[in-house]
């Protein structure tokens, strides 16, 4: 209720059927779905490793045999080229010297052009020319006709994906700004995306696998165009609900058919609105109402998790003696340049403003704080729109584009509901009426809006901000699991592939999952150490800035935010629930490279114009 998620599409709801979600990372995988309907892959840590070597050992496009050898270029020399490219030889000489400088240049184009510039050649003091392969990391002249972004396939384990690309940037000696992604994913969770990066050398980033602790890169292709934010077409999910009562099996059973057929409301996730004690739609309410260091005060105040965090230990450090600068060298490993808290300290360290902290941020991150106000208040329109009328199309609905949609032959499906911004300003009807009456209680405008556009992601002030008020989950299937551990593992990761996957599980005994009905029953596989409760596979598809968690509350009534799942897994398992919290912090400190975030001084200096007066 406190983010406004309080209406269902389905039948009566009074019935909660509690469930532990990510008991284990591998209980909650996400695959990135492109615009043609396919989903990134999955492979293994040891499969990209030996793909790697494959690729590295001169199996790979790089080598164009098409390019024509100068008539000067012995085949000779070609082929011992060529074992320099497939790691056989270290390096291979041509003597030059009887040629003149115009042709020992061609020689050095053909050879970049021919080894898509794996190759060094130089003339050495005697007229040689001496061929080696170019250094890992040692940045290369782009070949013009190379493709300049690298395509491949993040995957990764228990990491937010800003922490994983700022690994891969550091670790290739790259601007973490030249790696584009489609959108976040999960932090605790096994997921694989899409990334672009521009100009970077696909074996720079096949040789990080070999140093890489829980993330793998595969799948590499040079293409023309980079990876933009939205260009995919959704998420793939499969999931593991622990911990059910066997009791609710039917009911279970008979709300999954329903949510297959029927859907859900489509708010945003209580993830949208933050997971430690700083509520992020606050912060933007801050924001927007431009009390800067009430802001950032509340921003650093999230960091309370836990007495002995070095991350809180700073801030305390901080409140008490005013150095930031100081606070800073308390922080551990990657928790000053990849935290939140760490880079307000850094700014407020070199004299920034309040204001100023707050823009130091990155885009993407500051961002999410007005996007969350503008979400609050979506799903709290959304709950007192279906309560009032239902499933249904009402008078003044708009769909894709802002059509009006027909009253009798528009379908609920096709409705779409604004976000508030710029663009609702002067627009009449129910939605933009009760956002104003919101919006005026906390002393804000549509104008708020409009002057934070630039520095806040807030889109187009000519073009309303559309997002479909129900959806229907596609590709659904689904198993219950009997008898296995409370901690047992499910389903795969990206260290282990399981000998029966979760939709195999019993198939000898029950017919295959269909794409929205599952088999009648459960499958019992007893096991020394199971336990008697029910756990629930499931998979399906959602288009992008869909919530699992909220297509899965739809089912279970349950919460499913992160502060109720931890008092449930502290039910089941205390020990096991503080052994994964302290190895949680432990991995934030500790493994990998200190990350350090470029920014230009014009970027963090921003400074915008005050609201005019009315």
């Amino acid at each position: 209720a406190e983010f406004g998620l309080t209406a269902f599409i389905g039948k009566e709801r009074k019935e909660v059927i509690d469930c532990v979600l990510k008991r284990l990372y591998s209980d909650f995988i996400v695959q990135e779905i492109d615009v043609n309907g396919v989903a990134s892959r999955l492979v293994t840590f040891d499969e990209a490793r030996a793909t790697a070597k494959t690729i590295m050992a001169g199996d790979s496009k790089l080598l164009d045999e098409s390019v024509v050898r100068p008539d000067f270029v012995t085949d000779a020399f070609v082929a011992a080229c060529d074992a320099v490219f497939e790691r056989l030889e270290k390096e291979t000489k041509m003597d030059t010297a009887t040629l003149d400088k115009p042709s020992r240049t061609t020689i050095h184009g053909y050879l970049r052009s021919r080894y898509g510039g794996e190759l060094e050649s130089e003339t050495d003091k005697d007229g040689a020319i001496v061929v080696k392969r170019r250094k890992p990391g040692k940045r290369k002249r782009w070949a013009r006709d190379t493709p300049p972004h690298t395509h491949f396939t993040m995957a990764k384990e228990n990491k937010e994906t800003s922490y994983a690309i700022g690994i891969v940037a550091k670790m290739s000696g790259c601007n973490p700004s030249l790696f584009k992604t489609c959108g976040l994913k999960d932090r605790r969770a096994v997921t694989a995306q899409r990334v672009s990066a521009f100009q970077v050398d696909i074996d720079k980033l096949l040789n990080l696998n070999s140093r890489l602790r829980g993330i793998v890169l595969y799948d590499m292709s040079y293409e023309r165009e980079g990876v933009r934010t939205g260009s995919h077409w959704g998420n793939r999910f499969s999931i593991v609900l622990r911990d059910i009562d066997p009791a609710a099996e039917a009911t279970l059973e008979s709300r999954l058919k329903e949510w297959a057929e029927l859907g859900f409301i489509n708010y945003f996730g209580t993830q949208r609105f933050g997971s430690c004690e700083t509520r992020t739609a606050d912060v933007g309410r801050l924001i927007l109402q431009r009390n800067w260091k009430e802001a950032v005060d509340l921003i650093l105040g999230g960091a309370e998790r836990n007495g002995q965090d070095t991350v809180q230990g700073a801030i305390e450090h901080w409140r008490t003696t005013g150095d930031a600068a100081a606070a800073c060298k308390l922080l551990q490993g990657a928790q000053c340049f990849a935290s939140v808290e760490g880079s307000i300290l850094r700014s407020l360290a070199k004299g920034k403003t309040w204001q100023e902290a707050v823009l130091w941020l990155p885009p993407n991150i500051r961002s999410i704080y007005v996007h969350a106000y503008q979400s609050l208040l979506w799903n709290k329109l959304a709950s007192e729109r279906v309560v009032a009328t239902g499933v249904s199309v009402q008078e003044g609905d708009v769909g894709a584009e802002g059509v009006k949609l027909e009253l009798e032959t528009g379908s609920p499906f096709d409705v779409q509901v604004p976000l508030p911004n710029s663009a609702c300003a002067d627009r009449e009807g129910y939605v933009f009426a009760q956002y104003k009456a919101v919006m005026d209680a906390d002393g804000i405008n549509w104008d708020s809006f409009r002057t934070l556009e630039k520095n806040f992601s807030l889109g187009n002030a000519s073009q309303l901000a559309l997002r479909p008020l129900f959806l229907r989950p596609g590709e659904v299937a689904w198993r219950f699991v009997r008898g296995r551990g409370a901690n047992e593992q499910i389903q795969r990761d990206l260290t282990t592939v399981l000998e029966v996957e979760p939709e195999k599980i019993g198939e000898d005994e029950k017919p295959a999952v269909g794409d929205t009905v599952a088999p009648e029953g459960t499958v019992a596989t007893e096991e020394e150490g199971s336990n008697n409760k029910l756990a629930l596979w499931m998979r399906f598809d959602l288009p992008g800035g869909c919530y699992a968690t909220v297509a899965l509350r739809e089912i279970t009534a349950c919460d499913m935010g992160k502060r109720y799942q931890k008092e449930l897994n502290l039910k089941a398992d205390p020990v096991q629930e503080e052994e994964g919290v302290a190895a949680r912090e432990e991995e934030e400190t500790e493994g990998e490279p200190p990350l350090k975030r470029e920014v230009k001084e014009d970027e963090a200096s921003i400074v915008e114009e005050p609201l005019k007066e009315e």
